[in-house]
């Protein structure tokens, strides 16, 4: 009798911690909105909660007929690292994401699902399915050394958790739609603003110019003495023009950029540069584009497109190297080539708006673009902004 208390008062008493780590995971799970750290957070409390010796989640890919190590903690951490794949007919893991149904095995050598890992002896696995608007799309797995560990609340505990994490799973969905939708809100009314500013500025000035063409076309037999100023007056109103048509182009948020991070607009990018100008080109991102704010983001990506054009006209350059990092408390972009370069004191004659622009954009962000140049001896752009960032980045991810 008294071993039967014992026992009974030890599995209430797992229970009961087991109880305090869901609801602690309940609480941690509502609070993160990126996919991977989700994962990646659900692995290290299963283990550090349940002192489980391995946890892995995969996740479901259908299209590939396979799953894949999304987040590892424990034993079998750098002996299946994230990004394994497996094929869905293979282990007991692949046959809960195949069938949508929990598996408990005490004794894997008596289960024929089973499908060893080389480097880690598993004697007992549990593995529950995550369940998203009735489709497996990840799988919990649970592994031990020894045989008989684990019992019905432990199931109990993985598929409440599993429930967790597809509720946390629709969550991040929708705030992804919501910023989806709410990006294409901004968008319609940026071009809602942007008509209405072309239409009341722009057009308005264009349609005075070219009634000021016609009135002067009518005088100039009558009384020529009056053209020649007045055409003057026409020039710097067109200038005009043209200067405000120059503000609203560079406010634009580029095409190649909707919906896509600058690194991997950079990608194209580089690709493009590369197979025009057959240059060799190094990227050396110290500081994650995502964090910038957004009219930085457009105007560095202009900066790097203008200096690429740059580079594909003129420069015959072999090598090619970008930085993008924080230094002494401004952001600095530094573009260099190995190429023809130029005299910087005559560049502007030479090379069209380009570099004109570089240094408007960069002084548009309160920064500065310094060019170190010569013939035969290459070019470096380096352009300086100050902007109110955290003095310590976070990693790229």
């Amino acid at each position: 009798m008294a071993i039967e208390n014992a026992r009974l008062y030890e599995a209430e008493t797992r229970r009961s911690a087991q109880l305090d780590v869901l609801n602690l995971m309940g609480r941690e799970l509502t609070r993160i909105f990126d996919l991977g750290r989700l994962l990646e957070k659900v692995a290290e409390l299963l283990r550090e909660g349940f002192q489980y010796e391995n946890v892995q989640i995969f996740w479901v890919d259908r299209e590939n007929n396979a799953i894949e190590v999304r987040a590892v903690a424990g034993l079998m951490a750098g002996k299946a690292p994230v990004g394994t794949h497996r094929p869905l007919d293979h282990g007991i893991a692949a046959w809960v994401a195949r069938t949508g149904q929990t598996a408990l095995c005490n004794d894997v050598r008596e289960d024929p699902r089973h499908n060893p890992v080389d480097g880690f002896e598993t004697a007992a696995e549990l593995a529950v399915p995550v369940m998203v608007k009735e489709e497996t799309v990840a799988v919990i797995n649970v592994d031990s050394t020894g045989t008989n560990i684990f019992d019905g609340s432990d199931v109990k505990t993985l598929e409440t958790l599993a429930g967790q994490l597809a509720v946390a799973m629709e969550n991040i969905n929708l705030l992804l739609q919501q910023q989806d939708q709410s990006q294409r809100l901004a968008v319609a009314d940026e071009r809602d603003g942007i008509g209405r500013d072309l239409h009341d500025g722009v057009i308005q000035s264009m349609y005075a110019v070219g009634l000021t063409l016609e009135d002067i076309s009518s005088q100039a037999g009558e009384e020529p003495e009056t053209v020649q100023p007045r055409l003057e007056g026409v020039v710097d109103d067109l200038n005009q023009v043209i200067g405000d048509i120059r503000r609203y182009i560079m406010d634009l948020r580029p095409t190649e950029l909707q919906g896509r991070r600058l690194e991997e607009a950079l990608v194209s990018l580089v690709g493009y540069l590369e197979d025009r100008a057959g240059v060799a080109v190094t990227v050396n991102l110290n500081l994650d584009p995502s964090l910038l704010p957004e009219r930085y983001f457009v105007n560095i990506w202009h900066i790097l497109q203008e200096s690429f054009s740059n580079i594909e006209k003129y420069d015959h350059a072999e090598k090619v190297s970008v930085s993008l990092a924080v230094s002494d408390g401004d952001i600095r972009l530094t573009i260099a080539d190995d190429g023809a370069g130029f005299d910087p004191e005559t560049a502007e004659l030479g090379r069209g708006y380009g570099l004109p622009n570089i240094k408007d954009r960069a002084e548009r962000l309160g920064g500065v673009l310094h060019i170190t140049s010569s013939p035969g001896g290459g070019t470096t752009l380096d352009i300086k902004v100050p902007v109110p960032v955290p003095t310590a980045w976070p990693p790229l991810v």
